[in-house]
């Protein structure tokens, strides 16, 4: 089973694990209810935290992943490694320790490295197998982002995958995915009978996972620690021959 790929080409290319964290959802809502920044922050470093040595969690955030199309969510993701979140964390631990004890050594858990330019790597989004094909044949194209999930796993999303192995032959070109129907297995709503007996989220990230070893999913919805980690636990998950056979088979009879 593979629970870490590498991302882009060469000395430059990164190791992540098997599954990637969606950020959209943390701030794509409402701005008169908005995610404390204490809850965001928690459920991606309980994420981060989780990698092995040397492997880096694929965080997936956008620039117009915020209210009104807003950069909220890259302000999100610059706080967590922002130096004012470092001031505010030696503060926190101070105001903890009550003055019984100064800080003699304060270590940060990772430092964002910034050394080698603007972006190391290329990738694409929503994009047809024909367009990646020629937009590699230009320059390497290491990651490939498409809407896949239960409900929506049209040919053309199977002639891209498809595509991406070709092209990356082991180089790295991945394919992130988001898996979860967009809410429909996270809980907003409930399946009577049919879906209880592995937990719904879990079922569809391993299924996703299922569709290629080149395959990264980014579920987006969990901003709790817990539902994280349960994510990012599918990686160790291996559906059965016979499960993936039933889940086809309902896949044909929906379409």
């Amino acid at each position: 089973m593979v629970t870490t790929l590498k991302v882009g080409f060469g000395d430059s290319a990164v190791t992540v694990g098997r599954i990637g964290h969606g950020l959209m959802m943390m701030t794509w809502r409402d701005p008169n209810f908005p995610l404390p920044d204490e809850e965001a922050f928690e459920a991606i470093k309980a994420g981060v935290d989780s990698m092995p040595a040397g492997v880096k969690l694929m965080l997936n955030s956008g620039e117009f992943y915020g209210p009104n199309c807003s950069p909220a969510n890259l302000q999100l993701l610059s706080r967590f490694y922002a130096t004012e979140n470092l001031r505010r964390s030696v503060t926190t631990i101070n105001a903890e320790l009550g003055g019984i004890k100064k800080m003699d050594l304060f270590e940060m858990a990772r430092v964002p490295s910034n050394d080698e330019g603007h972006f190391q790597h290329l990738g694409m989004s929503e994009c047809s197998a024909k367009t990646l094909e020629k937009a590699h044949s230009i320059h390497p194209v290491s990651v490939v982002e498409i809407e896949v999930n239960l409900w929506s796993y049209e040919e053309e999303t199977k002639k891209v995958i498809a595509t991406s192995k070709e092209l990356g032959c082991g180089s790295g070109i991945l394919v992130r995915i988001k898996p979860l129907g967009r809410g429909f297995l996270t809980g907003t709503i409930k399946s009577p009978k049919d879906l209880n007996r592995r937990h719904p989220a879990q079922l569809a990230i391993a299924w996703v996972v299922s569709l290629g070893d080149h395959v990264i999913p980014i579920p987006g919805s969990s901003y709790e620690c817990q539902a994280q980690l349960e994510n990012l636990a599918v990686a160790d998950i291996q559906l059965t021959g016979a499960e993936l056979a039933e889940i086809s088979e309902m896949l044909h009879l929906w379409q």
